[in-house]
């Protein structure tokens, strides 16, 4: 969907979430958690079912990446 659509119930929505390593130390693992609301649902093989994402390379000092995690 765009970003300005309207979205109906049982639609899928991703959002995107950013991580970055602030540190001076490369972080060699990195586990995102999402809280989810109330009347969403996970819906993304990508994230375990406690909703957590894991980042299996880590982030080096400095660096940014994302993640995006989908829900219904």
């Amino acid at each position: 969907m765009d970003k300005g659509s309207a979205y109906r119930i049982n639609d899928t929505v991703t959002f995107r979430i950013y991580i970055h390593n602030q540190g001076m130390i490369d972080a060699t693992s990195v586990t995102v958690k999402d809280i989810i609301p109330s009347g969403l649902m996970l819906a993304d093989a990508n994230w375990n079912a406690d909703s957590t994402y894991t980042f299996a390379s880590g982030l080096v000092a400095g660096a940014m990446d994302s993640v995006d995690i989908a829900l219904q």
